[in-house]
C-alpha cells in the first residue's frame, strides 16, 4: 500500500512540476532566511535557502537559491509564474525549510527551467525527504 502511495505521489509530482529536468542529488538545508519586503524578488518578498551536500552544514556548499513571489523580476527567480508564491505559500515554504534545517532533513531540488533576464540557478521546486 505504501509503495502505491509513493508511486502515485511521484506521478503527481511529475504532473505538477513537469518532467523536463532531472532533480539534483540529495542535499541539506544549511541556512534559510525570509526577506519580507517587496522588491525585485516579488511583491511578498522572498525566501533564500543555502544548501550543502552534508548534514549539519557539512560536506560541500551547493549554492544559494531563491523562492520568489508574484511579480518577481530578479534574475535569481524562475521566469515562469508557475513557480511564484503568494504570501501564505512563501511563509509555508519558509517554515518547511526552517524545520528541514533544524532536523538535518535531506531535500532534493531542481533548478531546471529558465530564469528572469537570463540568470542561472533559479530553483523551481524542492522535495523534503522522509526522515
Amino acid at each position: 500500500m505504501i509503495k502505491k502511495i509513493m508511486i502515485a505521489g511521484a506521478a503527481l509530482a511529475g504532473v505538477m512540476f513537469g518532467t523536463a529536468g532531472e532533480a539534483k542529488a540529495a542535499t541539506y538545508v544549511c541556512g534559510v532566511r525570509y526577506y519580507p519586503a517587496a522588491d525585485t524578488y516579488g511583491s511578498e518578498g522572498h525566501v533564500q535557502v543555502s544548501l550543502n551536500t552534508g548534514a549539519n552544514c557539512g560536506g560541500s556548499f551547493v549554492g544559494t537559491f531563491n523562492f520568489c513571489t508574484t511579480g518577481a523580476t530578479a534574475s535569481g527567480c524562475n521566469n515562469s509564474t508557475n513557480f511564484r508564491y503568494e504570501r501564505h505559500g512563501i511563509l509555508a515554504m519558509w517554515g518547511n525549510l526552517q524545520r528541514a534545517a533544524a532536523a538535518d532533513q535531506q531535500v532534493i531540488y531542481s533548478t531546471q527551467g529558465s530564469c528572469n533576464g537570463g540568470g542561472t540557478g533559479c530553483i523551481i521546486w524542492i522535495d523534503f525527504q522522509a526522515t
